[in-house]
């Protein structure tokens, strides 16, 4: 794998996305600090975005104070989904992003806060196994030590994700499914 070679990563690495404008709403800081308390050397946390000047003084420290975090800056759409093919979780703790699609589309597994929008039939399979639903630090931290402690539970989270990525979003199947009506 690309990133792994890439970033030095270990061979079983788990790795994780962030992105987006890092403004207090995107739980960015959460993250982090959720991310700082397990310390598997597998995960890695790559961010993606800009950080708003009020913001900087509170992540950048939690971003250094871990070399198992990635601050990538800001890149545009086709080179962040260009990286997710690469990533096994998008983390997306705080406010709603495009990128939520983007990456159950590119296999990752997503980890979100249960907005209404989330929760529904749209974005997860009748049991919402292809989602991890955090509304907290605490929350966020446990499915961090789930997917470390047993990783068939994250691959099998992929899995579905993509699988209800591919019979939901793709357009050769939408269009089937349309002209079949």
């Amino acid at each position: 794998m690309e990133i792994i070679r890439k970033y030095a990563l270990p061979q079983d690495a788990i790795i994780l996305a962030h992105s987006g404008k890092l403004a207090a709403p995107k739980r960015t800081a959460e993250l982090l600090r959720a991310f700082h308390k397990v310390k598997d050397p597998r995960l890695a946390l790559f961010i993606f975005g800009s950080i708003p000047d009020d913001m900087e003084p509170v992540l950048r420290p939690l971003m250094e104070m871990d070399n198992r975090v990635h601050f990538m800056g800001w890149k545009v759409n086709k080179e962040i989904e260009e990286f997710l093919a690469g990533v096994d979780m998008y983390c997306q703790p705080g406010s709603q992003s495009s990128t939520f699609e983007t990456a159950m589309c590119a296999g990752c597994v997503n980890m979100a806060y249960p907005f209404e929008t989330y929760t529904d039939d749209t974005y997860t399979d009748c049991n919402h196994e292809n989602i991890f639903f955090v509304e907290t630090e605490e929350d966020i931290e446990k499915v961090f030590r789930d997917i470390t402690d047993n990783v068939q539970v994250l691959e099998q989270a992929k899995a579905k994700s993509f699988s209800f990525a591919r019979l939901n979003f793709d357009y050769a199947v939408i269009s089937r499914r349309i002209y079949t009506l």
